[in-house]
């Protein structure tokens, strides 16, 4: 029916999405030189929103922003 067709057609949209993701993170893990095993996606984003927050914090401090 209608429901098991767009729902077919979503999950194939989120499982291209996730292996796009996962090969980007690859990527990233071999830029920026970590084993993606032991340093989780979520681990690496709050990683790099700390560093953003500490250096614009930097910034506000010594008037470079």
């Amino acid at each position: 029916g209608t429901f098991s067709t767009e729902a077919r057609a979503q999950y194939s949209i989120l499982n291209a999405m996730g292996s796009k993701m996962e090969s980007l993170y690859t990527n990233l893990a071999e830029y920026f030189v970590f084993d993606k095993q032991k340093y989780t996606l979520e681990e690496f984003f709050g990683d790099i929103k700390l560093f953003k927050d500490q250096f614009k914090q930097v910034g506000i401090n010594n008037d470079f922003v």
